[in-house]
């Protein structure tokens, strides 16, 4: 009776591992090309809902709707306060306290703007500038109630 070589099993990835060409940081990314960076950021649940929902009703991208709020705010586009979204939200307990990473792609200049807006306002990081400009957005400058919403 022959017995029958058995062909080597394709190597697996290990969980955590990037596939190559891709950001270790923030799997499934590829890394920025040209004049592009990313600018790593740490959301809650919630304010990706509103960035998803939001991207959505513009028919845009996320990453191209929040470069919208950063060029709306700096006045560079005529965004009126009837633009602004007429979306009602509530927000779950869970979606309030589980954060998330996401990856935003940002030219150079664009990230200049937004270094800029930062220092203007006092805010120390992206993650901060992007949750107050997502309140403000909702109608909700304050924040929201913990287990609420607008």
């Amino acid at each position: 009776m022959a017995t029958r070589k058995r062909e080597p099993e394709p190597k697996k990835r290990g969980p955590g591992r990037p596939r190559r060409g891709e950001s270790p940081s923030f799997p499934g990314t590829l890394p920025p090309t040209g004049n592009t960076r990313i600018v790593r950021l740490k959301l809650t649940r919630a304010h990706m809902r509103i960035i998803e929902t939001e991207a959505a009703a513009w028919g845009t991208n996320r990453g191209h709707f929040l470069e919208l709020l950063l060029k709306a705010k700096l006045g560079l586009l005529p965004v009126n306060k009837k633009a602004r979204s007429t979306q009602k939200y509530q927000f779950t307990k869970d979606e309030i306290g589980e954060w998330v990473d996401f990856a935003w792609y940002l030219k150079n200049e664009d990230r200049l703007l937004l270094e800029q807006d930062m220092r203007q306002t006092g805010i120390l990081g992206p993650q901060a500038w992007v949750s107050m400009m997502l309140n403000h957005w909702i109608g909700c400058p304050m924040g929201w109630a913990e287990g609420g919403g607008v």
